[in-house]
């Protein structure tokens, strides 16, 4: 099904295949290109009405009476709200800075970063992007863990600044401290990838340690139906991938601060996905970690030989359109995505 979302998808890979072609020629291309496909990302989610979005609505409601009745849960999100309700009660306007704030700095992050811009981007659409349509509050205080993430070896207490500041948008930030705190543990990647392997098991067979870490950051959580086999085999495949990108780490030492970082948070995920998977909306926690496979997974790609980096990425490419047309054909409804409106329009 074609929609408006498989286009801005279809557009960048487009962008992608050109700047492939054009860049051994026409040099900072590649800078034009990923700004337009920036740009198509930041608008598609400053101009949606506010029907686009499943909790989109109501934040607009709270928006809009905030002045009356004030806002009781994370300070800094209240905050920003009365901050831009001081100058306009218009949602579209409301609409249109929490955009800014969730899609910019996540776009610069990924371009400083990876070293793919336009793959890790990408990866970003098919799996993170969507989810910025209806969850504005954690979508902005992963921008701030991106930024904490950028100048965590250089200004390490502005990045701890910036955890807090994101923590007072969404209180499930408050697990990424445990990035901070790796600065002092001192600890190589290596000995890290032994201690969560040891830390994986215990999991394993303690599910029960999940929910009860899930339920101090969601009230309001459920258990899932899921049954004891698909339980295991969810966690199987997660270990797989687990133990071949440590392998992979571990073998290549080439690898920047941020990469190692990265891959640090993607090795967490790993940690809690088969923990806290049966848990409804448990997984908001795990996507805090699992964003930095963006730039963890691309740099896994560079490893390899040129023609073997061009079989590997036309089949992620190909993969990705599959899983994103997909995604937005048949579950957009679960997000309302669709249909696809913007304020302009009446």
């Amino acid at each position: 099904m074609i929609n408006i979302y498989t286009i801005n998808f279809v557009s960048i890979i487009f962008y992608y295949i050109l700047v492939s072609i054009a860049n051994r020629y026409v040099k900072k291309i590649e800078n034009f290109f990923y700004c337009i496909a920036s740009m198509q990302l930041f608008l598609l989610v400053a101009l949606r009405n506010n029907s686009v979005g499943t909790d989109t609505y109501r934040y607009c409601e709270y928006f809009e009476g905030i002045r009356f009745f004030g806002y009781t849960k994370e300070f800094g999100y209240g905050f920003l709200m009365k901050g831009i309700n001081f100058f306009s009660s218009d949602y579209r306007v409301f609409l249109f800075i929490t955009a800014a704030l969730s899609i910019i700095p996540i776009c610069i992050f990924i371009y400083k970063t990876s070293s793919n811009a336009f793959i890790s981007l990408l990866i970003y659409i098919s799996f993170f992007y969507n989810f910025s349509f209806s969850g504005i509050r954690q979508s902005i205080a992963l921008s701030f863990l991106v930024g904490a993430v950028s100048v965590y070896f250089n200004k390490p207490k502005l990045s701890l600044i910036l955890i807090f500041i994101a923590t007072s948008f969404h209180y499930s930030s408050m697990v990424f401290l445990c990035i901070y705190f790796k600065r002092y543990l001192n600890v190589f990647l290596n000995k890290i990838s032994i201690l969560s392997s040891f830390v994986i098991a215990i999991f394993f067979l303690s599910p029960t340690i999940g929910e009860f870490f899930i339920k101090f950051f969601y009230s309001d959580y459920t258990i899932s139906q899921w049954g004891s086999d698909n339980y295991m085999l969810f966690s199987t495949g997660i270990l797989s991938l687990y133990l071949f990108f440590v392998l992979k780490l571990n073998l290549h030492k080439n690898f920047s601060n941020t990469e190692k970082l990265s891959f640090f948070s993607m090795q967490i995920a790993f940690i809690l996905f088969p923990t806290i998977s049966h848990i409804s909306n448990a997984l908001r926690l795990v996507n805090i970690f699992y964003f930095f496979s963006t730039i963890g997974f691309v740099k896994i790609i560079s490893f390899f030989d040129t023609t073997s980096k061009l079989i590997i990425q036309i089949f992620v490419i190909t993969f990705l359109l599959s899983f994103y047309v997909y995604l937005t054909a048949f579950t957009g409804d679960l997000l309302r995505l669709h249909p696809y409106t913007t304020y302009l329009s009446r």
